[in-house]
């Protein structure tokens, strides 16, 4: 069984549009199983709290199960806090341009505790020709990498770690390192990778793990296609229906749930986040979202970088 959103996105519509009081109690009970399959523990909590205000008589095994969780995620996190861990921490949100953190109020609210760099650019406006760019020190636009797809084997970053003895950690999708080189990827075909499986392997492997570690969680739903665990019900817009022309109407669903999925991936961000310590974190976005309608060059290359970290000064730079 493998979980994603547009599992979770059917059995919460089956929930809504359930006719009978049995067949909506049924698919609640899938979508719980959903979230907590997926690391959505978020969004598994208040399903829990919905289904015992809607069933209480039935409630009891929910309730019980929601409270062993709690405990095994704060055995987990205390579990990590005393290794006193070194780890360096990348969070890697793709697709969203400087300012767009303003409808998301946890990484905007680090505003306060980060250096924030206002003049961030990428050079390339490609997921795959930042990775070049950032991690190996190469210039996508002269090396022609924009023209095809390679992964990165070792490369600059990871060489550099080795020497230093840390490990290098990549939670994220398919198609942008190696295998060979990089453990507990989230091998998926489709871009709608799930954020919180990524989240969830990263605090299982800080819990077990004494060595430093370079880690970046890569989390994809602010890219199209917007797929997230916070999709509204009325419409899943297909990949291919994005790049069409467009009426109004479709760009307003199209805007809707790229909102929805800026909105989860912060609440996935700030739970996870909270729950681990490190020496430092980064917070990155690699550029613009393209099929954002009006999207001008300065947005889809002005990204967001913010470092926490005793070595930096909170404040703008």
């Amino acid at each position: 069984y493998d979980c994603n959103y547009s599992m979770l996105f059917y059995d919460k519509r089956k929930y809504l549009l359930a006719e009978s009081e049995e067949m909506r109690r049924y698919y609640l009970e899938k979508v719980i199983f959903d979230c907590f399959y997926m690391g959505d523990f978020v969004n598994g909590e208040a399903f829990i709290r919905e289904y015992i205000e809607k069933w209480p008589g039935q409630a009891m095994r929910y309730q019980s199960f929601g409270e062993e969780v709690k405990r095994l995620l704060q055995e987990i996190g205390q579990a990590i806090k005393q290794k006193e861990k070194k780890d360096i921490i990348l969070y890697w949100v793709d697709a969203i341009s400087y300012g767009e953190d303003k409808i998301m109020p946890y990484l905007r609210s680090l505003d306060g505790e980060c250096m924030v760099f206002k003049r961030a650019y990428t050079t390339i406006d490609t997921t795959s020709g930042v990775a070049s760019s950032v991690f190996c020190r190469e210039m996508p636009l002269e090396s022609r990498k924009f023209k095809h797809k390679e992964l990165i084997g070792d490369c600059y970053l990871t060489e550099y770690l080795k020497r230093q003895g840390w490990r290098f950690r990549y939670y994220g999708v398919d198609g942008i390192f190696a295998y060979e080189n990089v453990r507990n990827i989230v091998k998926d075909r489709h871009i709608s990778v799930v954020s919180s499986k990524n989240y969830w392997l990263m605090l299982c492997d800080m819990a077990e793990e004494d060595q430093p570690a370079f880690r970046i969680v890569h989390v994809m739903g602010c890219h199209t296609p917007f797929l997230s665990g916070g999709m509204s019900l009325e419409e899943y817009l297909p990949m291919h229906g994005l790049f069409c022309k467009q009426d109004s109407d479709m760009e307003k669903k199209i805007f809707a749930q790229r909102i929805d999925a800026m909105r989860y991936e912060d609440a996935q961000l700030a739970f996870y986040d909270r729950m681990v310590n490190a020496v430092g974190k980064i917070y990155f976005s690699d550029h613009g979202c393209h099929s954002r309608s009006g999207a001008n060059l300065a947005e889809l290359y002005h990204t967001i970088l913010k470092v926490k970290s005793d070595r930096f000064e909170v404040g703008e730079n």
